[in-house]
């Protein structure tokens, strides 16, 4: 497993929706809120709260017109990880899905 911790200020941006074909992640917020989109569902999140993205699934964190309002902390749990090397490739990769 893969863990990730991360930070949105006031203002920063999101990535777009996007998917992992080959892996789960879980958002977990540890202060803050947070919006995410999995599929058509739409979720916010407080601090203790998570969701689980299956594979392929395609998802995102929300803001409020595309940036967020509030500082927040977050960790992803990504899993498997036993493919790190191209795992990282889509992360550096990340383009957001055509409408």
């Amino acid at each position: 497993m893969l863990q990730l911790n991360w930070s949105l200020e006031p203002d920063g941006f999101l990535p777009g929706a996007h998917t992992h074909p080959h892996q789960q992640e879980c958002f977990e917020v540890l202060s803050g809120t947070l919006g995410v989109r999995v599929g058509r569902r739409k979720y916010k999140l407080g601090a203790g709260e998570a969701v689980v993205v299956p594979p392929g699934a395609v998802h995102g964190r929300r803001g409020y017109r595309g940036r967020y309002p509030e500082y927040s902390a977050q960790q992803s749990l990504i899993h498997p990880t036993t493919d790190l090397f191209n795992f990282g490739q889509e992360l550096s990769d990340l383009q957001p899905l055509s409408s």
